[in-house]
């Protein structure tokens, strides 16, 4: 949350790779700069967590002892992810190759996709002809294998197949193609045990169909209450 991913009953940008790795380079930004542009001391609180790497400079500071990441008393992990990760630079900036990154060859990748309708997985992989297995893996963000009630709709196709599955798409019988998972939108004095018994499921199921760690809902939040087939949820 503290950097931007988010996470909702339906998405998880924590597994999502374009979101995910957004975050990842902003963070890296952010405490480089906090960091004054050291990249040992970034690296470390990338790791550790920069709450962590302040109070060691602190405590250098305090007994007049360097500041330098070598310096510092962090983690056992920390002080060997550093060195790793330089280690690692130094392998790929030889000029003789040390490491043999295999090249992506033609049709590798992804592409990102607005479909403009609700869509599960299921039916992309029809349309697309891609594996159901292929398009969960690539959209691991979809905690339920469906875009959410309100969008966005958002894809990660193999590279090469959008624009057929954009032409499959736009002759698809809509009815048909989107019956998806009904929602609940709570209001005052819903309660999570009520909703699931008001569709007819336990409220273990209905926290996990909406990735709930606890019972607290708020009003306006959308659950879902059918799976990504259509079906009532009971048990």
């Amino acid at each position: 949350r503290e950097i931007g991913l988010e996470r909702t009953a339906w998405f998880d940008g924590r597994a999502d790779t374009i979101a995910s790795t957004t975050a990842a380079l902003d963070y890296l930004s952010y405490l480089s700069a906090e960091f004054h542009g050291d990249w040992e001391l970034t690296l470390a609180a990338y790791n550790a967590g920069p709450g962590r790497v302040r109070r060691a400079i602190q405590r250098n500071e305090k007994a007049g002892e360097p500041i330098d990441f070598w310096s510092l008393p962090l983690p056992e992990e920390t002080r060997a992810y550093v060195p790793k990760m330089l280690a690692l630079v130094s392998l790929f900036k030889e000029e003789t190759p040390v490491l043999k990154v295999p090249a992506a060859g033609a049709g590798a990748g992804f592409e990102q996709l607005d479909v403009g309708l609700r869509i599960s997985l299921d039916k992309a992989a029809q349309l697309s002809g891609v594996p159901e297995t292929e398009l969960k893996r690539l959209n691991a963000g979809l905690l339920h294998g469906v875009t959410g009630p309100k969008g966005p709709h958002t894809l990660y196709l193999p590279a090469g197949t959008s624009q057929a599955f954009m032409a499959r798409l736009d002759a698809a019988d809509k009815d048909e193609l989107f019956s998806l998972p009904a929602s609940h939108d709570v209001v005052a004095g819903d309660t999570l045990s009520e909703i699931a018994h008001r569709y007819g499921m336990s409220q273990r199921r209905l926290m996990d169909l909406n990735a709930l760690d606890n019972a607290r809902i708020r009003i306006g939040q959308t659950l879902a209450v059918v799976d990504v087939r259509g079906n009532a949820k009971t048990d």
